[in-house]
C-alpha cells in the first residue's frame, strides 16, 4: 500500500480521497483529505483550497431529492429500469451529456430519491456546481438508457430545478 509506505505522499493521499468519495466511504475520504489539508497548505494555496471544497461538501453533502410518481392506470413491466438524470441548463436548453444519474431496477411507485455529488458523472463537474437543472426520468423496458423501438410507449417525465427551490422536485411519469 502506497499509503503506508510514504504517507506524506500527496499524490497517493489525493487518489485515495477521490476513490473513497466516489465509492460512498465518506469517513474514509475526510480522513484522507484531512491527511493532505496540511500538506497541500504548505505547498500550494490553490490545491488547499481544492481540498477544503471536498472536506466541506462531504461534511454538508448537496442533494436534490426528487419524488417520482407512475400515472394512474400505468404499470410497470417487471424488468423495468428508471433512468433519473440532471442536465445543466444553457440558456433556456439542456445539455445533452448529464451532469449526474441513477438507474433503478425494478422501481416501485411512487418512488423518492436523492441525486448527491456521488451520482456525479464527471468528478471535476460536480451535481453542486450547476444553478439550473432539468431532471429527467425515463422507464426502459430494454435495460438502455436509449430509447428504443419497445420503449415508445415508456413513460417519461421532466422537471426544471433552481438553486432556490431547496432541492425538490416532483415528477409524474406519462406516455
Amino acid at each position: 500500500d502506497l499509503h503506508q509506505e510514504q504517507p506524506h505522499n500527496q499524490d497517493a493521499l489525493w487518489v485515495l480521497a477521490l476513490a473513497a468519495e466516489q465509492r460512498g466511504r465518506q469517513e474514509l475520504a475526510l480522513d484522507y483529505w484531512n491527511l493532505l489539508l496540511p500538506l497541500a497548505q504548505e505547498a500550494d494555496a490553490q490545491l488547499a483550497a481544492q481540498i477544503t471544497d471536498h472536506i466541506a461538501r462531504l461534511k454538508n453533502p448537496f442533494g436534490i431529492t426528487i419524488s417520482i410518481e407512475l400515472e394512474a392506470n400505468n404499470n410497470p413491466p417487471p424488468a423495468a429500469v428508471l433512468f433519473v438524470s440532471a442536465h445543466k441548463l444553457n440558456s433556456n436548453s439542456a445539455v445533452p451529456m448529464p451532469v449526474a444519474a441513477r438507474r433503478i431496477e425494478k422501481p416501485g411507485f411512487p418512488l423518492a430519491l436523492t441525486l448527491e455529488d456521488k451520482d456525479s458523472l464527471n468528478g471535476n463537474d460536480l451535481l453542486s456546481s450547476a444553478n439550473k437543472l432539468e431532471i429527467r426520468a425515463q422507464l426502459s423496458t430494454t435495460g438502455l438508457i436509449n430509447r428504443q423501438e419497445q420503449d415508445a410507449d415508456s413513460p417519461t417525465a421532466t422537471a426544471r430545478w433552481e438553486r432556490q427551490q431547496q432541492g425538490r422536485v416532483r415528477l409524474v411519469l406519462t406516455n
